[in-house]
């Protein structure tokens, strides 16, 4: 895994760049055009790896997409 994929995992569970901490989160909030979209997009993509899971056009976030780690994710990470 490259080391923009690892961290946009650690970013989203909260956890340092060692992958230290306690997961207190579990969320990344992007919208269109971004380069971390893309990145997410590509955890969710991986078939075999499946590390996000992808929410599009949350309200709640202003109509950015939402993602979530997996537990295959959290294990990764």
């Amino acid at each position: 895994m490259s080391p923009k994929l690892l961290h946009i995992l650690q970013h989203s569970l909260g956890l340092d760049k060692y992958g230290r901490g306690t997961f207190y989160r579990n969320r990344f909030v992007t919208g269109e055009g971004s380069i971390d979209r893309l990145l997410c997009m590509e955890l969710v993509e991986l078939v075999e790896l499946g590390y996000m899971k992808h929410y599009p056009a949350v309200e709640m976030f202003g109509g950015s997409d939402g993602f979530v780690v997996t537990g295959e994710g959290k294990r990764a990470a």
